[in-house]
């Protein structure tokens, strides 16, 4: 059986060898739903994202309990579904062996450990799953814990860095990106590069809201993709960003102060430019970004 399965929506049947192809629904990062040779099933999922059961409408016809490093304790019903343990976020079973597939690494629930050193070691353990905390959070990246709520001390942003890191960009961490936390979309600056509450932030801020305005968030807790596409997206946004960079300078009270935002302002429009050629839309402030050249 090939490792990656998962990735292929195809499997064997293990019973007469035929093939049998699986669609999946997923939403916000989570699986939601699965037709399965015609038979369409609805995934139920504990606090954790692990499957607790997959059912008919209202009626469950498989049911799950774990121990609490993945092991399956019960199983009711004929469901072969390799999305178990931690299944809903993506944890995928590879049938007849204790491996389950998560993305970067294999995971051993029987020994409770990776079955490789997490690529990001030494800043993370080598082969710990969860810090030996398996039901206080999940890893679905296969590098680095996730806290289980998302939302805990009312800062999606600090938990996203906690758990997963600053997003990344062409090998470098970005200024602000958004999240998805249980259903809503939350704007988040990088205070490594920028200060909160200064001009800078305040706009870069701005440009991440407007992102969200246009978001669609599902349950987890994610990076949400760009609607309707990127470059509109991010086209749209900066022009929203340079709106509140213009007003700002006229603020200011310094030549520091200035020379800080129109850097920025050139900085976004370098930005903004592929995005709006991407969309074959006209930016806002072509015409002043032109000038700045």
């Amino acid at each position: 059986m090939d490792v990656f399965f998962c990735r292929t929506r195809l499997r064997r049947n293990e019973r007469d060898g035929t093939a049998v192809t699986t669609t999946y629904t997923v939403i916000g990062g989570v699986i939601v739903h699965e037709v399965r040779a015609a038979v369409q099933r609805n995934y139920r999922p504990d606090t954790l994202g692990s499957t607790v059961a997959l059912t008919d409408g209202n009626t469950a016809t498989d049911t799950w309990t774990y121990w609490p490093y993945g092991e399956v304790r019960t199983h009711s019903g004929s469901s072969t579904t390799p999305f178990t343990f931690v299944g809903t976020l993506g944890y995928c079973k590879v049938p007849g062996s204790d491996m389950t597939y998560v993305r970067a690494r294999m995971y051993m629930a029987s020994r409770g450990r990776w079955a490789t050193v997490d690529p990001l070691w030494p800043w993370e353990q080598q082969y710990d799953y969860i810090n030996s905390m398996p039901s206080g959070g999940t890893d679905p990246s296969g590098l680095r814990r996730c806290s289980t709520e998302c939302d805990a001390g009312g800062n999606p942003c600090a938990n996203w860095v906690g758990d997963q890191g600053v997003p990344i960009n062409k090998g470098k961490p970005v200024g602000g990106w958004i999240v998805c936390c249980k259903g809503k979309c939350y704007a988040c600056v990088n205070e490594a590069i920028f200060t909160p509450g200064t001009y800078l932030w305040n706009c870069v801020n701005a440009h991440e809201e407007d992102h969200c305005k246009r978001a669609k968030c599902g349950p987890g807790f994610d990076l949400p993709r760009c609607t309707p596409d990127c470059g509109t997206d991010e086209c749209l946004a900066s022009a929203v960003e340079i709106d509140c960079l213009l007003s700002s300078a006229k603020k200011c009270k310094t030549e520091d102060c200035r020379r800080a935002i129109w850097k920025r302002i050139g900085i976004v429009c370098d930005y903004a430019a592929p995005n709006c050629a991407a969309a074959n839309m006209t930016f806002k402030y072509e015409s002043l970004c032109n000038k700045l050249k």
